[in-house]
């Protein structure tokens, strides 16, 4: 099947869906060296495929591009094109490198990354530059091999496509996602004032951030019961949606933001948890930062008086709202002298039915804790932790909720410079390990500026957000994604898949096909000049390699499965 076509000013080709195409590479690519994909082109009933093509223009003036697609057709069959839909990449700038100081952005090279996938199937294409877009095709089709054509609008290029529905179906993935939410950036960033904080002109916005979360599988609503519990690693300050009131002396609470925040999230069907952060924020050495935050170390007399009359309120108020029952007060990153601590205040408070709060933490891994890991409700484990003995303790929770997670300083990862078939590997090494989901800390704690420069004074670029603003002045604000989180998301439900394949496949078939899509381990890194966790090439073609051979045995078991 032909995978480029050209004439005088265009070069168009299939692109290869794992990696990042750069202006850099420009002369490589007009000289047709290409890495096409190996990857077969399958969807089930009622899912989606998801693939790159690029455009690359050899002329010496700009060119507006529009991208046309064909109904794909099998015999009498039909995937019509109004469910395929072509989203060109943008470009932002991205920092090489990590800093070391508070509010200082480091002075390391940047380069222009395109992690911006726009609700567009148009672009300017500038004079020698080249420009990926992706691809979704949707259906609820008859099985069969679906084919149509790609073009280039106004021109003669146009380039087959072809996709096969397998006659199987998943009807439900509960491989968990849980990324953390910002509505204060969000609200920052869009201009909104403090009287309009959780109204109607704020909600209309983060009700388009929650339904993208939604379309990912995320079902953990982030709130927050202290002023920053996170000490502002963050562009911006995250203050408590439970606002305290004192006058003559009593002590109240203001729920209406938790409230109102929680509210608009069970209207978009996020309903398994309500994160609370948290009863241990990050100033416990009796730090105070503009009188925001607590500043009481955990365990001490103080800290626990001071939970001890906020439980009980919180509590109660959780029983009338109703709830309770799916509320986690949540810890991050915190010792097991403070999980103890935590675990001992909040067993002194019952609801009127007896129970206490559940606890969820995400952690690293230390041996001589398990006797605390086992009374935890739902633990994420960093990846870069990830050893026998953890996995043997994952196998050991069983249905308990427990996930792995990245951030800063780990690899493979999800930054905006990492190569987004790094996202797909991070998923399926979740499940392979029997982890039940995958948790990430930000999915829109923006910088200044995203769409311009993703670039932050500590982290990796993009490690705090996975998505991107709309245009300011767009009526609709439905924030872009990116392409970490497009692969994030078809990985996820490739997990779906395998895990559906798991359960339906006899015995001797089901235990080869484990043997082939759970055999995954961590990968090599070096940590380079600018402190950031990369790997080579090898080492990279390895991750390819090996989550598109997962992909392609989840193919060759579902046809298995399906004759």
């Amino acid at each position: 099947m032909t995978s480029y076509i050209e004439n005088d000013n265009l070069l168009f080709f299939e692109g290869n869906f794992s990696k990042h195409y750069l202006k850099r590479d420009f002369y490589k690519y007009k000289e047709k060296d290409f890495d096409f994909d190996n990857r077969k082109k399958f969807l089930y009933k009622n899912d989606y495929y998801m693939g790159q093509y690029v455009v690359l223009n050899k002329s010496d003036k700009s060119i507006a591009i529009a991208i046309e697609v064909s109904d794909l057709i099998c015999g009498s069959n039909i995937i019509k094109k109004e469910n395929i839909e072509i989203r060109f990449t943008k470009d932002t700038l991205c920092s090489v490198g990590v800093g070391y100081e508070w509010g200082v952005l480091p002075d390391f090279p940047k380069e222009n990354i395109p992690d911006i996938l726009d609700y567009s199937n148009k672009t300017d294409l500038e004079e020698n530059n080249l420009r990926g877009f992706y691809i979704f095709i949707k259906s609820d089709a008859s099985p069969g091999i679906y084919k149509g054509e790609i073009s280039i609008k106004g021109t003669k290029l146009s380039l087959p496509i072809e996709v096969e529905v397998v006659d199987l179906e998943v009807e439900k993935n509960d491989f968990a996602i849980n990324l953390w939410q910002y509505p204060f950036t969000v609200a920052r960033y869009y201009g909104i004032s403090d009287e309009e904080l959780f109204k109607e002109k704020h909600l209309d916005i983060l009700r388009e951030h929650l339904r993208v979360y939604k379309s990912i599988g995320g079902n953990s609503i982030t709130t927050t019961i202290v002023d920053d519990p996170w000490y502002q690693q963050t562009y911006d300050k995250y203050p408590s949606m439970v606002r305290e009131i004192t006058k003559n002396g009593e002590v109240t609470y203001d729920f209406s933001y938790f409230d109102t925040y929680v509210d608009l999230a069970l209207e978009e069907g996020i309903d398994d948890q309500i994160m609370a952060f948290s009863l241990a924020d990050w100033y416990e050495n009796d730090r105070k930062d503009e009188g925001l935050v607590l500043g009481l170390k955990p365990g001490s007399k103080q800290w626990e008086e001071y939970w001890d009359y906020f439980l009980d309120i919180f509590i109660d108020h959780l029983d009338l709202k109703g709830y309770f029952d799916i509320t986690y007060i949540a810890v991050d990153e915190r010792s097991p002298d403070i999980l103890e601590a935590v675990l001992k205040v909040l067993s002194k408070h019952k609801n009127k039915d007896g129970k206490t709060l559940k606890i969820a933490s995400q952690l690293g891994y230390k041996k001589g804790y398990v006797d605390i890991y086992d009374r935890l409700d739902d633990i994420s484990f960093g990846f870069i932790d990830i050893n026998d003995e953890n996995k043997a303790y994952i196998d050991k929770r069983g249905d308990k909720l427990t996930t792995i997670y990245t951030c800063t300083g780990m690899y493979p990862n999800s930054f905006a410079r990492s190569m987004p078939i790094e996202s797909d590997w991070t998923i399926l090494y979740a499940n392979s390990i029997n982890a039940n989901g995958y948790l990430r800390w930000a999915l829109d704690a923006w910088v200044k500026e995203p769409l311009e420069d993703t670039s932050h004074w500590w982290w990796e670029a993009g490690d705090t957000f996975l998505i991107y603003p709309a245009k300011k002045d767009a009526k609709i604000k439905k924030p872009r994604t990116s392409p970490r989180f497009e692969h994030l998301k078809y990985a996820r439900s490739m997990v779906g898949k395998i895990n559906y394949l798991v359960e339906n496949l006899d015995e001797d078939d089901k235990n080869e096909f484990i043997s082939k899509v759970k055999a995954m381990n961590p990968k090599d890194y070096i940590t380079t000049s600018m402190n950031t966790k990369e790997a080579d090439e090898k080492v990279r073609d390895d991750l390819y390699d090996e989550v598109i051979n997962i992909y392609n045995t989840i193919y060759e078991y579902s046809k298995k499965l399906e004759q």
